[in-house]
């Protein structure tokens, strides 16, 4: 780590291991400072220890930063969801998984209900991915069994640049030691502008997509409760289900191949890890603003019809 002295200079030096004699010395003081400074500002209930992978802390390193910190839960961001960290030793407060989102093909899994902080995470290399992935990524999540999207890059683009000024490469490339392999953010919303960051088209579509995320759920939590469907109406509660069910199966088509042969790149289920011009050329001819303005309207009107 780095050292400040008190006369302005530096110094890096070499910290003891948590559980080694006076390896927690320096970390107690740190948060408690920490809890002190988020308590003023009502967030000290929202304070995560992270962040694990694949690759966890011994039982003694956890062991000893559950004491330095007052006992934090964990942040989890891996392959697999894991319900314990160390048999209970500690807690997760929050997790973002690869293999373990399930998906919604064909009917909402209504992820948007759970009471887990559990989010669904691609490693994959987004930034190449067609626009409809970032516009529908949300949707994709809280439908399937995710209550949102996990681990997406901001500014996280390529910033470090060869010995012709091109950029070849991000940060975590930079510092071997800080690489995830299969677990990094691969993935930048924004891009670098002449003066900060900026939004990308990548970003646009991400945000449009949240925000249509929140009328879905207007819409889907009106129809899948029985006291609130019943002030819908038949009439109502129906063309909501439709609009769902067509916008689950456009989604998923707008992501698939549709085409067949040998390769993996056209397998059905080939789209989490690579791109489909096929489907992406159907989606983007599928009247989905159409498709927007129609969720926008239902949440709309099943608003007017609650009274809320």
């Amino acid at each position: 780590m780095t050292l400040f002295q008190a006369d302005g200079n530096t110094e890096n030096i070499m910290l003891q291991d948590y559980p080694e004699p006076g390896g927690k010395e320096p970390w107690k003081p740190l948060f408690d400072e920490l809890r002190k400074r988020m308590a003023k500002r009502g967030l000290e209930s929202a304070m995560l220890m992270g962040m694990v992978s694949d690759f966890w802390p011994s039982k003694e390193q956890a062991t000893a930063l559950k004491e330095v910190s007052g006992g934090l839960p964990w942040i989890n961001a891996c392959h697999y969801y894991q319900t314990t960290f160390h048999d209970g030793l500690a807690g997760f407060g929050y997790q973002a998984s690869y293999f373990s989102t399930k998906h919604g093909y064909g009917r909402n899994l209504l992820g948007w209900r759970s009471k887990e902080m559990h989010a669904a995470f691609d490693r994959v290399q987004l930034d190449n991915m067609p626009v409809n992935r970032w516009r529908l990524i949300a949707e994709q999540s809280i439908t399937g069994s995710a209550i949102g999207i996990g681990r997406l890059g901001a500014d996280n683009w390529f910033a470090v640049k060869d010995k012709n000024g091109v950029r070849k490469a991000r940060a975590m490339h930079r510092y071997p030691t800080a690489d995830w392999g299969y677990l990094n953010a691969n993935s930048s919303a924004l891009a670098a502008g002449p003066a900060g960051p900026v939004a990308t088209m990548r970003y646009e579509a991400l945000r449009e997509g949240v925000q249509e995320c929140e009328a879905l759920i207007c819409v889907e939590d009106a129809v899948t409760d029985s006291a609130k469907r019943a002030k819908l109406g038949d009439e109502l509660a129906a063309r909501c289900e439709a609009a769902l069910k067509e916008r689950n199966w456009c989604m998923w088509r707008g992501y698939g191949a549709m085409q067949s042969g040998p390769r993996a790149s056209v397998d059905c289920t080939s789209w989490r890890e690579r791109c489909s011009p096929t489907g992406y050329t159907w989606y983007i001819e599928s009247d989905w603003q159409e498709r927007s303005e129609t969720i926008y309207r239902l949440a709309g009107e099943v608003a007017k019809r609650l009274g809320s």
